[in-house]
Formats: C-alpha cells, sequence, structure tokens
C-alpha cells in the first residue's frame, strides 16, 4: 500500500490517516509537504518580525540609544526571527522523530510522517498567536489558547507562568495525535507511548519557560 501524504484530509480523518500509515509500504510527498512547512514556518516568522511581534527588549531600548543603533537592533532582531522560522520547524520536527523513532519499533519515515501532521499544525497555532499579539497586544502567555491566563489569575511566579503559557488546547490536541498515531504504529503499550509523547513536550515547556524566565537582555 502506497500512502500519500495529505494534510488537510490526514487532519480531518484522523484514523483513516492513522489506518493507511499503518498499512503503508511506501511513503510518498513527505519531503515536498516538509519543504512547504519550512517556507510557511518562514513567511510566518518574517511577518512576524515585520509587526514587530516579540520585540519588546528592542523597544524599551527606543529611548536609551541612538536611532542608527535602534535601527540595527531592529534589522538583527528581523534576521534574528527569520532564521528561528528555520529553526522553528526543524526542532519540533526532527528532535521528536528521532525520539519517538529510538523509543519504538517504527520506521523512521513513519514517525518523521506523524510529526509533520503534528508540527504543521503547531506552526498554524503560531501563525494564530502572532495574530493575536498585533490585535490584541498579548504575550504568549496570555493567549487565550493557553492556560498561562489560569496560571497568571493564581501565581505571580514568572517561570510558573511562562510554563503553563507553554501549554495552549492546540498543543494538548497535539499530543493525543501523536499518541494516537503511536499507538496504532507501534506494538509497546499504551501506557509507554503515552509517558513518551509527554516527556517531550515536557522537556520543551521546561525549555521555553526558562527562555522566557531568563532576562537576556540583562545579560547582553
Amino acid at each position: 500500500m502506497i500512502y500519500e501524504v495529505r494534510l488537510i484530509k490526514g487532519l480531518l480523518h484522523p484514523y483513516d490517516f492513522f489506518y493507511q500509515l499503518q498499512n503503508a509500504e511506501e511513503v510518498r510527498n513527505l519531503t515536498k509537504r516538509i519543504v512547504f512547512l519550512f517556507i510557511a514556518s518562514i513567511l510566518i516568522f518574517t511577518i512576524g518580525a515585520y509587526f514587530g511581534i516579540g520585540n519588546d527588549i528592542i523597544s524599551n531600548e527606543l529611548t536609551s540609544v541612538s536611532a542608527g543603533e535602534f535601527e540595527t537592533k531592529k534589522l538583527f532582531f528581523a534576521l534574528g526571527q527569520i532564521l528561528w522560522g528555520v529553526c522553528y520547524p526543524a526542532l519540533l520536527l526532527f528532535i521528536p522523530a528521532l525520539y519517538f523513532w529510538s523509543l519504538t519499533d517504527i520506521p523512521y519515515k513513519k514517525v518523521l510522517t506523524l510529526q509533520f501532521f503534528a508540527v504543521s499544525i503547531l506552526i498554524a497555532e503560531k501563525a494564530i498567536f502572532m495574530f493575536l499579539a498585533f490585535q490584541l497586544g498579548l504575550d504568549k502567555d496570555s493567549s487565550p489558547l493557553s492556560l498561562g491566563i489560569i496560571a497568571q489569575s493564581l501565581t505571580d511566579n514568572l517561570f510558573v507562568t511562562s510554563f503553563f503559557g507553554q501549554i495552549s488546547l492546540i498543543g494538548i490536541f497535539v499530543i493525543w495525535l501523536q499518541y494516537k498515531g503511536l499507538v496504532y504504529l507501534s506494538e509497546r503499550k499504551p501506557r509507554v507511548l503515552f509517558l513518551i509523547v509527554l516527556s517531550i513536550h515536557l522537556l520543551y515547556w521546561v525549555i521555553s519557560a526558562l527562555l522566557s524566565y531568563i532576562k537576556f537582555e540583562k545579560l547582553l
């Protein structure tokens, strides 16, 4: 059986996607879809940089540096965002895929296909957040899609609010998609597969929260 990667169809009918991937002897169009994913990510981060989303550190220096230095910092920020548009999908796509592959009996290309669907959702979430950030001036911890708002009502601890700000409703759906996909593709116990999926997400949440918690502008 040959499985052709079709993103929209797979997301609308996930159980059909799991079944077809499970029985596939060959996966087609994956590389092309991944290239499109990277292009979409670069465009989203470039647009975000153009509208100044996430450049709070630079904006705070508006009155303390010269106009030329400020414009230079804006340029480096934009270049950094474009570079992050490449790194973001790469980190989310290949590291979890290697992790799942190393701990299961699933062929790597099938794991990578499953992860492609997961990362596509996360890229779409990033676009939604950037739109909300531009329209409402929200940071990630205050996104209505995340648990950060609830955490902010319970504590002022920046690490805690940043950690829960990484956990979103869309992210929870991604966890479900990865878990159910691995259950279909692997013979390992579902409980073990759930812990495998949860552990990689916990790692990303903790790292992201730490990066938000550390005030890099004080280190520069």
